[in-house]
């Protein structure tokens, strides 16, 4: 098994810290995994990615070179990767942020208004991010949603734990009810 994935958006959506976070709760399901990230030398509102590649084997190559998985939170983010994902795969978008959308009927498409879902019933919007995540974690298939708290409560300081794990259930939860 093999899989390639993109978490996508903007300077400040906290990009970076879901990939890194991904690639921590993977390894410690005991997969190899490699996560890069990149970022415009904007301090925020810049283009931002993270790519995971987990593997239940070495892994050779790390090129990232077809995508199941792909996560956006910005208007750029979509356009520039929405048609990279491979037929079959998984693309979720913040429908918050990203309006314009033309679904591909040979992909899983899912719309999930995490903005505005962190916004209005967590009272932050930075949490965004972990509701992306927990719905990308749940349709993966693999991983345990406790482990995945552990390793959030692990990575992320004592004042802003609490909200992150439960912006994680939460978007755990919209997609298992998807």
């Amino acid at each position: 098994m093999r899989k390639e994935i993109i978490i996508s958006g903007q300077g400040g959506q906290g990009i970076v810290l879901a990939g890194r976070i991904l690639a921590n709760i993977l390894f410690t399901e005991g997969y190899e995994v490699i996560q890069t990230q990149s970022y415009g030398s904007e301090a925020r509102g810049g283009a931002c990615k993270s790519e995971i590649i987990v593997s239940d084997m070495y892994i050779y190559d790390i090129s990232m070179s077809c995508p199941e998985f792909i996560v956006t939170m910005s208007s750029q983010a979509y356009n520039r990767l929405s048609r990279k994902v491979i037929k079959g795969g998984v693309l979720i978008v913040d429908s918050t942020l990203v309006r314009k959308t033309k679904p591909r009927p040979d992909v899983s498409f899912y719309k999930v208004p995490a903005t505005k879902i962190a916004a209005e019933t967590m009272k932050h919007k930075i949490v965004a991010n972990m509701i992306l995540l927990g719905f990308l974690l749940e349709k993966l298939g693999f991983v345990k949603l406790g482990n995945a708290k552990n390793v959030i409560s692990h990575e992320i300081s004592a004042p802003i734990k609490d909200i992150n794990i439960l912006a994680l259930e939460k978007g755990w939860k919209i997609a298992s009810n998807d």
